[in-house]
């Protein structure tokens, strides 16, 4: 009886495919995962945007105040949390990605305006409510990336907005590689006719 020497590529398929394979998380730094594959589904920890905020630099007021002017209450820049509560006859300077101020519901950008001794006056038409509202782009719990998937810069971009300093992504595989064949010479030796690196 003579012993086969020689799987077929479809044999050999077969013969892998039967070794059981088992994906384990590893969870690394997000500065580390760009390339890595997530061990499991990513939900949104929070709303985002976090809070109402402005979508424009301008001012912000109360929709349906029909003053002419505005007395302009505080100066609210990114980052900074509203101190006054809006009303009637005023608004908040604004900038854009800062908190709404209570009170107020839209804003007017900063072109449609002309601002004098405290005041402001809106001087052109602003159809646009300009205000980007919690939970627009994603609610609380919502799935954001499956399992799987492979983590590019966006991916990547997309954790760092929602402050995942560490991602659950899948170990790396070991790869071996075998050779075999008497023809087979490691590089930096000579090579014997018939033979190849």
């Amino acid at each position: 009886m003579t012993a086969k020497l020689m799987l077929l590529v479809e044999e050999a398929e077969k013969v892998i495919a039967g070794f059981p394979v088992s994906i384990s998380a590893e969870p690394v730094p997000l500065a580390e995962s760009l390339g890595r594959c997530l061990a499991e589904d990513v939900f949104s920890p929070g709303d985002v945007p976090e809070f109402d905020k402005s979508a424009m630099d301008g001012y912000a007021y109360l929709s349906g105040d029909a003053s002419t002017e505005f007395r302009i209450v505080e100066t609210i820049a990114a980052g900074t949390p509203p101190r006054v509560v809006v009303s009637t006859g005023q608004c908040a300077k604004i900038m854009t990605g800062a908190m709404m101020p209570s009170g107020a519901d839209r804003v007017v950008k900063r072109e449609c305006t002309v601002e004098e001794n405290g005041f402001m006056r809106i001087v052109a038409a602003e159809t646009n409510v300009n205000v980007r509202r919690r939970g627009e782009d994603l609610k609380a719990g919502k799935l954001v990336l499956d399992r799987g998937t492979r983590l590019r810069p966006a991916q990547v971009a997309l954790l760092a907005s929602l402050g995942v300093a560490v991602v659950p992504t899948a170990r790396r595989p070991r790869v071996g590689i075998i050779t075999t064949g008497s023809e087979l010479v490691e590089p930096g030796k000579p090579l014997a006719p018939g033979q190849i690196y």
